[in-house]
């Protein structure tokens, strides 16, 4: 033993020394990727991008002076300058980080290009906003003063593209050389060690030998100790072993006879609370207490045993009918409940107990475990403190909720589920701003599980993660195709549940949604509701701020039935409110509803919050919410949920656009 350690001393200080040389060798190589890995991430990849971005906003910017230049806007509408102004304010946003970054790593080329296309930039923003409606002449001079940006930026890509490829190639060339410092190290290292490891194996195959000997003869004997346990060391009841071995010669006994056997799984209520209150010491005191009580309760031929915890079984032989075990049961609540004195104090546990019959309700050991389980449970349901008997329908209901799991599991592996769409209506305008998604699960025929029939079983299965990705995903495509048929202003809105809003991947799954369906963030709008807010300030923050910096904007969904703290209105980054239906729909008859969305309102104009009503039904509503100038209305007045492809935001704002009377309430929306 001494001469192997002696070895592996030798070998781990062999090793040491080496790596310790071979590790200064490869240093100088390992520095020189790591700064062209430094270089790439930190400025050519987000130069790149926002490059990419300004000459993106630069095409879209020369499409709508070529198609306002051609028709232009009608009078009234919001002066030209403002309406591209947003979109000259994010180009000014990616050239300054362009030329932040050039500036940040001393980045000059020959031509100093991003300077060049920021001067451009200011050139052609100052001819952008000089001017409030296009004419076609106008347009062409626009156009042309634009060209020198537009060619400044193509310039700029093509020499990052450049700087890219040469980055990657001399990144090649350091990992070449630093492969090779490697290989030849390993191979030294093998060749000066060999020897020494194969006396080390020879020696370690020894001791492992021996060790196995050594733990299997440890183990048999642990096993013959195991065997001979079958009692439980703190109550003396049988164990789980001994209660098993019972339960086996039962149920040969009751295929041998037309005898009757109970099997009774024992739960006390509450139990923890003793544990907790009183420590684990005074929990083992009442254990021991209603171990003694439960095997006074029975024949010294029936079995009690403690499977573990706060669960006992109990196994009564020979039964004439059903009465006999229930007058055990009863029996035992009756023992159970009578106080117990742990430490000077007066404890009282109740208990609760599900009874199986053999072979009545059946003949194998699982099967009737799994009955009695069930059957305490429904014994738990009814308030604790009593007995059920199995009966089939609670083995059904608990089969048809294991297919319901596996259908759900099914449907998430297969995107079996749908959305339907509810529009937004601006009451001002009448036009369609918002499309709410909403999930749903078809069952074949038109019929539909609602979602909250499956939504608590998807969170309780860990599902709910993967089926809010799904639905970020569809319904960012659904958005896009919307917006090309005809509305390329229309915005989605989607819930979001407690477990996905914690959901550590959350923004990295909402920016995978908009990048394959090509929607720029602000396309996109998430519904919270208040109890999620409040569950941890701290947490929350953080996760609105990063929604938020993305560009998402954040709604409070079923506002008013929650907390309706003004704290979080006034300290968390939140655009809009939307009001639960439950008070829109009875303000017309409850006049306490009426001041609530009044006051909401009025609360939500105070901090600049977008409001929504849901749930409206008919025209007093919809005047009184215009009235009180509520912003958005959604209800089944405008449109029930309908599928994507049934969804016409064009057609809806064509209808409500004639509907509503424009009017002041238009001019009234400009100025703010």
């Amino acid at each position: 033993m001494k001469s192997l350690v002696r070895q592996v001393v030798l070998l781990v200080t062999s090793v040491t020394v080496f790596l310790t040389g071979l590790g200064v060798l490869l240093w100088s190589s390992n520095m020189g990727i790591a700064r062209h890995i430094q270089h790439g991430n930190d400025f050519l990849a987000p130069s790149q991008l926002h490059v990419a971005q300004a000459q993106h906003i630069v095409a879209r910017l020369a499409i709508e002076v070529h198609s306002d230049g051609l028709s232009p806007r009608p009078p009234g509408m919001v002066p030209y300058r403002f309406h591209v102004a947003g979109a000259l304010d994010e180009l000014e946003r990616h050239l300054t980080r362009v030329v932040r970054l050039a500036h940040a790593f001393n980045y000059q080329d020959a031509l100093n290009l991003p300077t060049r296309a920021f001067q451009h930039y200011e050139t052609a923003r100052a001819a952008f906003l000089s001017l409030d409606e296009l004419t076609p002449q106008q347009s062409m001079r626009l156009l042309a003063v634009f060209e020198p940006l537009r060619g400044t930026l193509d310039q700029l890509a093509r020499i990052y593209e450049l700087e890219e490829r040469n980055w990657h190639e001399e990144q090649e060339r350091f990992t070449a050389r630093y492969f090779k410092l490697a290989i030849f190290g390993i191979a030294l290292l093998v060749l000066v060690l060999l020897p020494l490891v194969f006396r080390l194996a020879i020696g370690l195959r020894h001791n492992v030998r021996r060790e196995l000997r050594t733990r299997q003869e440890l183990e048999e004997a642990n096993q013959n100790l195991e065997e001979m346990a079958i009692y439980d060391n703190l109550t003396k009841l049988g164990n789980r072993h001994l209660f098993k071995t019972r339960l086996d010669q039962v149920i040969g006994s009751a295929k041998r006879s037309d005898r009757l056997f109970g099997l009774m799984y024992i739960d006390l209520d509450n139990f923890k609370r003793i544990n907790d209150s009183l420590g684990h010491d005074a929990g083992d005191e009442v254990l021991t207490v209603v171990a003694a009580r439960l095997a006074g309760c029975v024949r010294s031929a029936d079995t009690v045993a403690r499977l573990g915890g706060d669960e006992f079984t109990v196994i009564i032989t020979d039964m004439d009918n059903n009465g006999n075990a229930a007058t055990v049961a009863d029996k035992i609540l009756r023992q159970v409940k009578r106080p117990i004195n742990v430490a000077g104090n007066e404890v009282v546990v109740s208990a609760s107990i599900g009874i199986t019959i053999v072979p009545t309700d059946g003949d194998d050991a699982t099967v009737l475990m799994k009955n009695a389980d069930l059957a305490l449970y429904k014994a738990k349901e009814h308030g604790r403190d009593n007995f059920q008997f199995f009966v089939e329908a609670m083995n059904r209901a608990a089969v048809a909720q294991m297919a319901m799991e596996n259908a759900l599991r099914a449907a998430v592996r297969d995107e079996k589920f749908a959305l339907h769409y509810q529009p937004q209506v601006d009451l001002y305008t009448g036009k369609v701003t918002y499309a709410e998604a909403l999930l749903r699960w078809p069952q074949g025929k038109g019929k539909m599980i609602p979602p909250n029939e499956f939504i608590p079983l998807a969170d309780a299965n860990g599902l709910l993660n993967e089926i809010g990705a799904w639905v970020l995903t569809r319904a960012c495509r659904d958005l896009a195709r919307m917006r090309r048929n005809g509305a390329p202003d229309l915005r989605i809105s989607i819930n979001l549940s407690p477990g996905q809003f914690r959901d550590p991947k959350l923004v990295a799954r909402v920016q995978e949604a908009l990048r394959v369906s090509a929607l720029a963030p602000p396309a996109l709008e998430i519904e919270i509701t208040e109890s999620t807010l409040i569950a941890d300030t701290d947490a929350t923050v953080k996760i609105l701020n990063a929604l938020r910096d993305l560009g998402i904007t954040v709604a409070i969904d079923d506002f008013g039935v929650g907390y309706s703290s003004l704290n979080y209105l006034k300290n968390l980054p939140i655009d809009a409110l939307k009001i639960d239906q439950s008070f829109v729909r009875d303000m017309e008859k409850n006049e306490t509803d009426r001041s609530i969305v009044d006051a909401i309102l009025y609360m939500a104009r105070s901090f600049s919050l977008r409001t929504v009503a849901e749930g409206i039904e008919n025209k007093w509503q919809l005047d009184h919410l215009i009235s009180q100038r509520c912003d958005e209305g959604q209800g089944f007045l405008f449109s029930r949920p309908v599928p994507a492809d049934e969804f016409s935001p064009v057609e809806m704002s064509r209808q409500w656009s004639s509907t509503l009377a424009p009017g002041a309430h238009s001019g009234l929306r400009v100025v703010e």
